[in-house]
């Protein structure tokens, strides 16, 4: 009978899983879209200074607002059994937060200005701190969604406020072309997630200052925030190095490439690291359905990002062109080297959600701690010489050794095999390469074609590309296709 609930239990998961990731891979579309968008048209008014200039009003806010989170969100989501008690002391931690990080940020406004050489943006820089404040204020109940995989509802609340952005943006930036359109379209889309929360869900916080029914949390919640932390240096690291070493263009077109290259993992990743983190808690001791499920998300990265990241290698300059014109071509060989980086990326956030939905959340503070160690020297290094091409590359190198420290935790943690994990990129990648020789033979003639004629020949290499993946699992009973099949099915209740 134990055996047959943990069964229901284990397909419950999978079907709720497979549920969420419809809504997930529905809004994410629409998002990315829309970003794309906003993006392609605010590029048309300003300049990749004024790009640049945003993320620095950015970093310091966001790097703050991360490097004081207490990891309670998560830990509440891992937590099985009820977990109403401790809602509203965390709410209140965050405004009380968020109110002295717009105070510091305020003050210390002037200075931020002076380090990142951008005295022009000093109001903009001070005011950033209300970025935090505005995010904070947000409807706590929304943790209620999120562990039971309601990603419908918060698919509404990432679409609306996608929307508001691009129509305040490009609304101002028509008559002020300046950073200032991206600050405002900011604070609109940000408060418009936030009051979007209260229609979301009934919950209703409210102040309390019973932080001691907190401790419990604690003991998981300590490496999240170590996470946090580390990945917070890690990118303000990043974003000093580059805006020191080169200037606000070469910061403003690397920020854009590596934006662009984040396209597509941004929406797998991220699909697939929603899902998983409460799916693997809800299994957290079923070790067989853990690894299943990692082997089944492997397959479904393999499947979408390598061809993706494949067309892009070969046609970014053409593609940045054609979307964006002639003054961002300075970003296509960032855009390249990105776009190998955050396939790599995917895997390891991938690893990450499992090992903190198993109660490993140390794996992930331990492990980049050595990525900043590696990947420091070589940032300073690759970026004096080479700049914002080096800086990409230096983070590229700095991956691989990560990876593989990965691949041995999750070995040793699960009992799954490394050449399993690895063996789901095999077949994707020689799809790939089979349509990607005949394109680079002939290159230059394609890439001189018309946009439409581009698009035909894309969609035509995607149907070739299936039906090779489908090849191999009939002839060989090999590759992602039972796992592409089973998402398909459920989704369109074949």
């Amino acid at each position: 009978m134990q055996e047959l609930n943990q069964n229901d239990k284990n397909e419950g998961v999978l079907s709720k899983s497979i549920k969420g990731g419809k809504w997930l891979t529905i809004g994410y579309t629409i998002q990315k879209l829309l970003s794309l968008a906003s993006f392609i048209v605010l590029a048309r008014f300003l300049r990749p200074a004024d790009f640049g200039v945003m993320a620095i009003i950015l970093a310091i806010p966001k790097f703050l607002e991360s490097a004081t989170d207490t990891g309670f969100g998560s830990s509440i989501i891992q937590k099985e059994g009820e977990i109403t008690r401790y809602l509203n002391p965390i709410w209140t931690i965050g405004v009380i937060k968020s109110i002295i990080i717009m105070a510091l940020v305020f003050i210390s406004g002037p200075y931020i200005a002076n380090f990142f050489q951008t005295e022009v943006a000093v109001l903009a820089i001070q005011l950033g701190g209300v970025f935090i404040v505005i995010q904070n204020l947000f409807n706590i109940g929304e943790t209620f969604l999120f562990k039971e995989m309601d990603f419908k509802k918060i698919i509404i609340r990432n679409v609306l406020r996608d929307i508001v952005y691009i129509l305040v943006g490009i609304s101002i930036a028509l008559f002020w072309k300046s950073y200032w359109a991206l600050f405002f379209a900011t604070i609109a889309s940000y408060a418009t997630q936030t009051i979007s929360t209260y229609f979301l869900h009934p919950y209703r916080p409210r102040l309390s200052l019973s932080f001691g029914k907190l401790k419990d949390l604690f003991n998981y919640s300590k490496w999240i925030i170590g996470q946090t932390w580390i990945t917070q240096l890690y990118g303000l690291m990043e974003t000093s190095i580059l805006a020191r070493l080169t200037n606000i263009t070469s910061l403003g077109l690397y920020t854009k490439a590596k934006n662009m290259a984040a396209i597509a993992p941004g929406f797998i990743g991220p699909t697939i690291q929603t899902i998983s983190f409460p799916a693997y808690s809800k299994i957290q001791k079923d070790t067989e359905k853990i690894n299943e499920g990692l082997i089944k998300s492997m397959q479904i990265v393999s499947f979408l990002l390598i061809p993706a990241t494949s067309l892009i290698l070969l046609a970014g300059g053409k593609i940045i062109l054609i979307i964006l014109g002639q003054d961002w071509l300075g970003m296509t060989n960032i855009l390249r080297v990105m776009l190998i980086f955050f396939f790599i990326a995917v895997i390891n956030d991938i690893l990450y959600s499992l090992f903190n939905a198993i109660g490993y959340p140390d794996k992930q503070v331990k492990v980049n701690l050595i990525k900043i160690i590696i990947t420091l020297p070589l940032l300073i290094y690759f970026t004096s010489k080479f700049g914002a091409i080096g800086a990409s590359f230096a983070l590229l190198v700095g991956i691989v050794p990560i990876t593989a420290l990965n691949l041995l935790n999750v070995a040793r943690l699960t009992k799954a095999r490394v050449r399993d994990i690895l063996g789901t990129i095999i077949i994707p990648l020689v799809a790939s390469i089979i349509l990607v020789i005949p394109a680079l033979i002939y290159k230059d003639y394609i890439l001189q074609l018309p946009a439409i004629i581009l698009f035909s020949l894309a969609l035509i290499a995607a149907i070739l590309y299936y039906s090779m993946i489908f090849l191999t699992d009939k002839m060989w009973n090999k590759g992602p296709y039972k796992t592409v099949r089973l998402i398909i099915r459920h989704n369109l209740k074949i």
